[in-house]
C-alpha cells in the first residue's frame, strides 16, 4: 500500500531485485542469505563483503560486518547503488533485460535516487525500464522522472470490451483453475461494473471467490452484490 511504500526505503524495487538476484519468496533469511553470497561471489568475489547492504532493498534483515559498520549513511547509500549497478551490468552480459517497476508515484527518494543511477550506469546496455505511475496530473510524480534521458511516456487509457474481457477470463482462470466455466452473466457483471479498469477486474474475481461462488452457475450473477467502488472492495 501506499504507507509502506512511502515509509520504506526502496520498497518499489523489491520485485525487481528478488528476480535479478533469483531469490525465492518462499525461502528463509537464511537460505536466502546464502543464495546471495553465492550470486556475488560468482560476479567477483570482491562483492561479497558488501552483501548486507542487499537486505534494504530485498527486504529481509541480512546481519551486518565490519565494512558496512564503518559506512555513513551517504557512504552506505552510493556503495549500495554501485554494487546493484555492478549486479546489473553482470547480467547483462547474459542479454537484455526488461526491469519493472511498479507504483513509482509513492518511491521515496532513495528509490528515485536508485533509478537514476541505474540508468545512467546501463545506458547503451540492452535494458529497458518499465516505470508504471499515475498520471502527472496527479501531481505525485516525482520531478527527477521527467527528466530521465531516453524516457519515453505511454499513457495508457481505459481497456476496450475485448481486452477487458481477456482480462476476466484470464483471472477466472487464475483463481478457479485453469478448467473453469464462466457464466455469462458472471462476465457481464464484473466488465459492467469495473468500466475498463483491468485491476478492479481482477479483485472483482478475486471478491467472487472468497464468498464462495460457482464462477460457472447462470444464476450467481443475479444474487451476488458486488462493491459499487474500487475502494471498497479492496476495503472488504
Amino acid at each position: 500500500g501506499e504507507s509502506m511504500a512511502r515509509s520504506t526505503s526502496y520498497f518499489p524495487w523489491r520485485t525487481s531485485w528478488r528476480a535479478l538476484l533469483g531469490v525465492d519468496d518462499e525461502w528463509s533469511e537464511i537460505e536466502a542469505v546464502a543464495h546471495l553470497e553465492r550470486e556475488l561471489a560468482a560476479i567477483d568475489p570482491a562483492l561479497v563483503p558488501r552483501l548486507p547492504l542487499l537486505g534494504a532493498v530485498i527486504g529481509i534483515d541480512i546481519a551486518s560486518n565490519d565494512l558496512v559498520r564503518s559506512l555513513d549513511a551517504k557512504l552506505r547509500k552510493s556503495s549500495l547503488e554501485n554494487l546493484l549497478g555492478d549486479v546489473l551490468v553482470h547480467r547483462l552480459a547474459g542479454g537484455p533485460q526488461l526491469i519493472v517497476v511498479d507504483d513509482l508515484h509513492w518511491a521515496d527518494p532513495l528509490s528515485i535516487e536508485l533509478l537514476q543511477t541505474l540508468v545512467r550506469r546501463t545506458a547503451g546496455r540492452g535494458v529497458a525500464f518499465l516505470l508504471a505511475h499515475r498520471p502527472e496530473g496527479d501531481a505525485m510524480l516525482p520531478e527527477p522522472i521527467a527528466t530521465l534521458a531516453g524516457r519515453v511516456a505511454i499513457e495508457l487509457s481505459e481497456l476496450d470490451a475485448a481486452g477487458m474481457r481477456a482480462v476476466v477470463e484470464a483471472s477466472c482462470r487464475q483463481v478457479f483453475g485453469p478448467d473453469v466455466r464462466i457464466a455469462g452473466g458472471l462476465v457481464s457483471l464484473v466488465l459492467d461494473r469495473a468500466q475498463g479498469n483491468p485491476f478492479y477486474a481482477e479483485e472483482l474475481i478475486r471478491y467472487v471467490e472468497r464468498f464462495g461462488v460457482d464462477p460457472g452457475d447462470p444464476g450467481a450473477a443475479s444474487q451476488l452484490h458486488l462493491p459499487d467502488s474500487l475502494n471498497a472492495i479492496v476495503l472488504s
